[in-house]
């Protein structure tokens, strides 16, 4: 949703300044305004990459966690053999 200009009220003392002011005036102004709200939106960007990032993180720990449970029962396998082949001798 943008946010429009409904309104525009100028101070006496602004309607004193020359018409070249009064544009640096208004500019600066509006430079300011777009630049809080670029800020805004880098770190609304920056927020949604970073739950990206979390939800990343986490697939990347799931999947380690099950890489580890099976090499885990693999040695739990491994070492059941080699009982096994032990109390055969």
């Amino acid at each position: 949703m943008a946010t429009r200009i409904e309104d525009l009220e100028l101070e006496p003392s602004a309607l004193r300044l020359s018409g070249e002011e009064l544009a640096r005036e208004i500019e600066s102004a509006v430079n300011a305004a777009l630049a809080d709200l670029q800020s805004r939106a880098v770190a609304v960007a920056g927020s949604a990459d970073l739950g990206a990032l979390t939800n990343e993180l986490k697939d990347i720990q799931f999947n380690a966690e099950r890489q580890f449970a099976k090499l885990t029962a693999s040695l739990v396998e491994a070492q059941e053999q080699l009982t096994r082949r032990a109390g055969d001798r």
